[in-house]
């Protein structure tokens, strides 16, 4: 069962909204991420402050990137009363995953439109392949610029997030390695 959690405003606002309704599920996945990472490797897991460390290594190049992210990110911490540098280091969990080499399960993503269905519209799927203990919250947001979204936000949005708009758009996420990724896993 999924609770609907409704977020509207601004980026911050939205992020405060999400934190405050879904601090458990941030706690919980913060914890996850910090038992799961580095697990295959020979030397062992790192502590907390080393995973947060790495994290931060990222959140230059996301600050120019996405600064609406950052907005929304500081928001969830305040409102779950978390720091924003655990927010961000699950929000980079797939990116710590490659650093640590720890990934080992990933998605398959589909899409059909044309005549390839029945309906003659496009339609976007995927599973989504996470242990059973991965968080799940249910997601409306309400942007002040007019877009609505509606995502599944799984782990706090350090596993992803599958969103679909108002404008017409639709993600879904797979993980596809280079090969210098394959041998850096292997």
């Amino acid at each position: 069962e999924l609770d609907l959690i409704e977020c509207s405003g601004t980026p911050y606002t939205i992020g405060k909204q999400y934190g405050s309704a879904c601090r458990d599920n941030l706690i919980s996945s913060i914890e996850m991420l910090v038992d799961s990472t580095g697990l295959m490797l020979p030397a062992g897991k790192p502590g907390k402050g080393e995973i947060i460390e790495n994290a931060l290594k990222h959140l230059p190049i996301v600050e120019k990137f996405d600064p609406v992210l950052i907005e929304i990110l500081s928001g969830q911490a305040e409102g779950a009363g978390i720091s924003f540098e655990e927010i961000f280091a699950l929000r980079c969990k797939f990116e710590l995953g490659l650093y640590y080499g720890s990934i080992n399960s990933f998605c398959t993503s589909f899409a059909a439109t044309g005549g390839a269905n029945k309906s003659d519209k496009t339609i976007i799927g995927q599973n989504y392949d996470l242990t059973y203990d991965t968080t799940i919250d249910l997601v409306r947001t309400k942007f002040n610029d007019g877009l609505e979204q509606l995502s599944l936000v799984f782990s706090g949005g350090g596993a992803g997030e599958i969103s679909l708009t108002s404008a017409g758009l639709g993600m879904v996420l797979n993980v596809i390695l280079s090969p210098v990724e394959q041998h850096i896993l292997n």
